[in-house]
Order: structure tokens, then sequence, then C-alpha cells
């Protein structure tokens, strides 16, 4: 059953069984990455290390102490006019004794959008201001070609290339079992 930890003795003079712990599908697993990760400059396939910031246990029995060095690997990156994205998992947590444990999480996924309303938005608010600027200088004619401008302008400003993911070096990120671990 998940969670369970158990040790038994097989009567006198036997060796004692090592505990099993088991750490349930679902767990957080809380990470202070070692360097910085962002979608200009990894590629899926890129690896990255970190330390545990919490033991990671179950009913007492600790599987991976505090501060155990954590590996992963970045899954995709993807860069577009409407969003960078980055895809994170971790693989390991290598032990103080030098044990490893493989793991299994979610993606932990990154994302900074851009947004179509609010390039409409900006494409809109610049042709406003053209057009005003156009009226004064202008007049009527003026507006329409100061409109047609800012419009224009605000537009090619609105599908410019998507602001990239940044994940600084020392930053806390939770990721998610996504199998239960079990550690003898």
């Amino acid at each position: 059953a998940a969670g369970l930890a158990f040790g038994e003795e097989n009567g006198p003079g036997s060796q004692k069984k090592a505990a099993l712990i088991i750490i349930p599908a679902g767990v957080s697993i809380t990470v202070r990455v070692n360097e910085a990760l962002s979608s200009k400059k990894n590629d899926a396939g890129d690896r990255f290390t970190g330390v545990l910031e919490s033991a990671l246990s179950a009913n007492g029995l600790v599987a991976a102490e505090k501060q155990s060095t954590v590996s992963g690997r970045v899954v995709s990156r993807k860069r577009a006019m409407q969003g960078d994205e980055l895809a994170l998992e971790l693989v390991s947590i290598d032990k103080p004794n030098g044990d490893r444990l493989n793991v299994a999480t979610d993606l932990l996924l990154r994302r900074n959008e851009n947004s179509t309303a609010s390039g409409a938005v900006r494409a809109g608010s610049t042709a406003a201001l053209g057009g005003a600027i156009g009226a004064i200088a202008g007049g009527g004619r003026g507006a329409g070609i100061g409109a047609a401008a800012g419009g224009a302008i605000g537009a090619a400003g609105a599908t410019g290339p998507g602001k990239a993911v940044e994940v600084k070096a020392e930053s806390v990120l939770v990721f998610r079992l996504r199998e239960a671990l079990r550690v003898e």
C-alpha cells in the first residue's frame, strides 16, 4: 500500500530486513536549482542539477535527506510568437551515501505568453495615438494617415517574438512524483 514502511526480524540471530519506504505518486518534491535555465539558451535534453529543499519521507522514514543532489532535464523548449515554453522534469536523486534514486515526475511547464488580446489593444492604442497626432498636424487627412501608421506600428509590436522563459539560479521549483518511489 502507498506510504507504508516496515521492518521485521525473522527470529533470534537473523538479520533485520531493510525497511521499505514508499513515497506515493502525487507527492511534491521541492528543489532549489543550481543553474539558470532559459528558453533562449537551453534545448531539449539539456541537464540541470539542484538540491532537495526538504527531506523526502513517508511514515517517519527518510528516503532522501534534505540537500540531496537532484538531476533533471529539459524535456522541451518552444520559442514562438504567442509565447515561450520550457518543460522540465526530475530524473534522479543522489543520496549522500552514493545511492541513486531514479524518479519520474510530472512535467513542470513554465510559460510566458503574449496575449493576442493585449496585442490588439496595443495596436488599437497606437492607431488612436497616431490619429490624434495626425489630426493635430494635418487635419482630417492627417488623422487617417496617422491612424494607419500608428496601427501598423502597434501591430508589428504585437506580433514580435515571445518573451523568454527564465528560471534563475537558486530558484525554488516544485515537482510532483508521477509514479510512486520505492526505496529499500
